[in-house]
């Protein structure tokens, strides 16, 4: 059976659902149980600001059940290699228990829709190193909402 899922702007009152979903994105990537990103929750009070031009968060649910099934952050970016402004996903996790419900491809048609009102025409998304159990899972997720692929990327951590 399908379950309806609702695509909206995430509200203050999703914050702890959003913060606990971002955390067990990070479990699922990396592994360790008892990561903790300091400023994690400062970055979400940023995004949450009414009127924010950086970026937001948009969130999955289901009528009739509490918290969320799904979330998509997103920045607004501006790059001359593009010749102006683009989005880039941040992070996209879907509950497990509701991946069958294409609540991954429902964020993305969101993130498109939003693309189109401000004008803009190009999506961008940074996958998981290829280690990563599930990269070759990821990767023809993407594939399959119509991304193409530009190459690795790379950080660098400022100290």
């Amino acid at each position: 059976m399908t379950t309806h899922v609702d695509i909206r702007d995430a509200q203050p009152a999703d914050r702890p659902h959003i913060l606990e979903a971002v955390h067990e994105l990070l479990r699922e990537l990396t592994g360790d149980q008892d990561r903790q990103v300091p400023g994690m929750g400062t970055a979400l009070d940023k995004i949450l600001t009414p009127g924010y031009p950086g970026g937001g968060v948009l969130v999955a649910t289901v009528p009739h059940q509490p918290g969320i099934v799904g979330l998509l952050s997103w920045s607004r970016i501006t790059a001359l290699r593009t010749g102006g402004d683009y989005i880039a996903i941040e992070e996209l996790w879907a509950d497990p228990r509701s991946r069958s419900q294409r609540v991954g491809s429902l964020l993305i048609e969101g993130l498109r829709e939003r693309a189109r009102k401000e004008g803009l025409t190009r999506l961008e998304v940074g996958l998981p190193r290829p280690a990563f159990p599930g990269s070759a899972r990821t990767q023809r997720f993407y594939l399959g909402q119509g991304f193409r692929e530009l190459g690795p990327r790379m950080t660098l951590e400022v100290d």
